[in-house]
């Protein structure tokens, strides 16, 4: 390392912190001299601001600033999982997790390249923090003092005794006081054997999540990644891959004081960002209904129509001690109709399995008229003339009757209301029309699939 380069960043550190204090005197005095009402109060007021600036000069004079800030430090601990994520009174000791070169397949703190210097404690002393993180070629203020490298701190000293004093001071950051728990800690019961147990204590990896913050904000908002994203967006090609992390939440801590949770935890502005962690969604994959008595018992289509049965239900509970009015008939269509949609979307889909043509011959327990309608690709030819004859359209148009009679008589059961032949006739009527100008439309689909495959 270099002494004399981590010196100057010492330097920069320090004057770029009194630089900020006398611009905010300054700004606060322009405001105070604005509402004067005089040149002698304007006079005053100037004088005041040049014995504070004189202050701030002294007190940040560099060596006077390494003596109390050196100080402070015995106030902050040297950690990889602060204590105060859990919750920001919890006055829990901290750990640190050592480097492991060893490291298992799994991903932890002692497995980052990079461990992050982490401190807890009083926030009042986060300057003591930032010094000992300052960094030159990889290596920081601390790492120089633990390897007994203190030629970065010479230059500001008036002696030996000073320089000592110093990084005394600085390494109390790296003494940790016996371990504690506290009652705002996460504590979990662990069984062990004959009634024993192991009280575990899980705490936030503030350098893991460092290390995620800084991956996360790179993707999202690095130049380099921005370049890939507008090359993409105007269809340009670049060497780089675009890097996407989707679904990702963010955790804030330690609300409006997120430097008391920690040093890192200020510098994300209290942000924590969790990846998406859960199972993939579970795609069922389309079968036909090969095992089934009939359609309207496949569970993919019941589930479909059940809150529309509920709907259908309510309406018919509502208007069922009135005239009857062709709104209301109206209404009635149209909610049967959704169902109708429903049963024609799953029969489409069962038709289209243009892999599985065929299935309704081998060990099919649909009746026949259901195995006319839903296998359409079947290669086999009386097959094909029985579907053309079209009397099958009259035995699903009953099936569905019977099936919407019998959900209707079963969720009014014991209210009074009894659906008969004149409400299976007029669920048939419906969705006579409907079966027909559906296999109308898919004939001409067909047939007009297999003319643009004789021209091509």
């Amino acid at each position: 390392m270099s002494g004399n380069s981590l010196s100057n960043k010492i330097s920069e550190f320090i004057n770029a912190i009194k630089a900020d204090k006398i611009e905010k005197a300054k700004k606060a005095l322009n405001k105070e001299i604005k509402k004067a009402k005089s040149d002698t109060e304007r006079e005053e007021l100037t004088a005041r601001h040049e014995d504070l600036c004189s202050i701030i000069e002294k007190q940040y004079c560099i060596s006077d600033f390494l003596d109390l800030t050196s100080k402070r430090a015995k106030q902050l601990t040297h950690v990889t999982h602060p204590a105060k994520f859990s919750h920001s009174k919890n006055g829990a000791s901290g750990i640190f997790a050592i480097k492991d070169t060893n490291c298992t397949p799994y991903l932890t703190t002692s497995c980052l390249t990079n461990t992050y210097s982490e401190f807890s404690g009083n926030a009042a002393a986060s300057n003591a923090a930032q010094l000992l993180t300052l960094n030159h070629n990889g290596q920081s203020l601390l790492d120089a003092i633990k390897n007994g490298d203190y030629s970065a701190l010479e230059p500001f000293a008036k002696d030996k005794t000073q320089l000592d004093a110093w990084v005394n001071d600085l390494m109390q950051v790296l003494t940790f006081a016996e371990p504690k728990s506290h009652r705002y800690a996460k504590q979990v019961y662990f069984p062990v054997t004959d009634g024993q147990y192991h009280l575990i204590s899980p705490m936030y990896s503030s350098s893991l999540s460092q290390a995620l913050y800084e991956r996360v904000v790179a993707i999202q908002f690095g130049s380099e990644e921005k370049a890939v994203r507008d090359a993409k967006k105007a269809n340009r090609y670049h060497e780089k891959d675009v890097v996407v992390i989707p679904n990702t939440a963010v955790q804030i801590f330690g609300g409006n004081n997120k430097q008391n949770i920690s040093f890192l935890n200020a510098k994300r502005l209290g942000k924590g960002f969790l990846l998406n962690s859960a199972p993939p969604s579970w795609a069922s994959s389309l079968k036909p209904p090969i095992y089934a008595k009939s359609i309207f018992e496949v569970t993919e289509f019941t589930s479909a129509v059940w809150p529309l049965l509920k709907d259908l239900q309510n309406y018919i509970e509502l208007i069922q001690k009135r005239d009857s009015t062709i709104e209301m008939r109206k209404n009635l269509v149209a909610l049967v109709n959704g169902i109708i949609d429903e049963l024609l979307n799953y029969a489409a889909k069962i038709q289209g399995l243009k892999k599985e043509a065929g299935w309704s011959q081998a060990g099919c327990s649909l009746p026949n008229a259901e195995k006319l309608w839903l296998d359409p690709l079947c290669n086999d030819l009386e097959f094909q003339r029985a579907r053309s004859n079209m009397s099958w359209q009259k035995q699903v148009c009953e099936h569905f009757a019977d099936w919407l009679n019998n959900r209707m008589n079963y969720a009014f059961k014991g209210k009074g209301i009894v659906f008969g032949k004149p409400q299976h006739a007029y669920w048939e009527k419906i969705f006579a029309s409907r079966l027909r100008d559906y296999e109308l439309g898919t004939e001409v689909t067909e047939v007009y699939d297999n003319v643009k495959e004789d021209v091509v």
